[in-house]
């Protein structure tokens, strides 16, 4: 009698990034490699309530498109 093995050998997306968020991470959150990173850049609006805000976020949003260009 012959034992069976099986074994499942998937590239496996969901354990590569655990294992990308196990490695990359601090007290503040996940700190993605840039290879596999989301975004390249983010930008976060402090105060949306002031119009200066709003004006300066589009400008650098427009920037950060134009390079990409």
């Amino acid at each position: 009698m012959n034992n069976i093995f099986m074994g499942c050998y998937g590239i496996g997306v969901t354990r590569i990034v655990a294992a990308a968020i196990e490695q990359n991470h601090d007290d503040s959150g996940i700190i993605w490699p840039t290879t596999i990173s989301p975004f390249k850049c983010v930008i976060i609006e402090i105060d949306a309530s002031k119009n200066n805000s709003v004006k300066i976020s589009l400008i650098f949003c427009t920037r950060c498109l134009e390079k990409k260009k």
